[in-house]
């Protein structure tokens, strides 16, 4: 069993914020005025990051968000440059190394997380356990990238990994 005892946190928040929506639309559109309240209290968008699992997800999330009228900039391949303002977007394997004030892991949906894509056809019971730890591994990075705030969204069927 682990201890935490050797461990200290320099910084504490809240616990993760957890909503379930019916359709992306509805997800969106919290994010959106969730963002844009905290902009109206002071925060830069830059200090905001939207995590998703898959590519063409992250592409469909950074689209909605562009036409709510939000600034957005799509982390790829290149440095972030914290002095462009727009709220980040990245899938989840592009953000390691990186921190933001407000994290939103979005699209947190059966069937996108876990990724099953990944596996399909695979019965080897190894193969099944190191997709899964490298799953779980992947969704700890992307939330331990939150310094004050972490909101877990999704729509549908939440992923088994929120359950209990």
């Amino acid at each position: 069993p682990e201890t935490t005892n050797d461990y200290k946190s320099l910084t504490y928040g809240p616990d993760p914020e957890l909503k379930g929506f019916e359709t992306i639309e509805a997800e969106v559109e919290w994010i959106v005025k969730t963002v844009k309240n905290m902009t109206q209290n002071g925060q830069s968008l830059s200090d905001c990051c939207v995590l998703l699992r898959i590519k063409w997800l992250r592409n469909k999330y950074a689209q909605a968000l562009k036409d709510s009228g939000l600034e957005v900039v799509t982390l790829d391949a290149k440095n972030d440059n914290r002095s462009i303002d727009g709220i980040r977007i990245a899938n989840m394997h592009r953000i390691k190394g990186l921190e933001f004030r407000h994290v939103f892991l979005a699209g947190m949906s059966e069937g996108t997380v876990p990724f099953k894509k990944a596996v399909e056809g695979s019965e080897d019971p190894t193969e099944l356990r190191d997709y899964e730890l490298g799953e779980r591994a992947l969704i700890h990075v992307a939330s331990s990238r939150a310094i004050e705030t972490l909101s877990v969204t999704w729509h549908g069927e939440p992923s088994s990994y929120l359950a209990g």
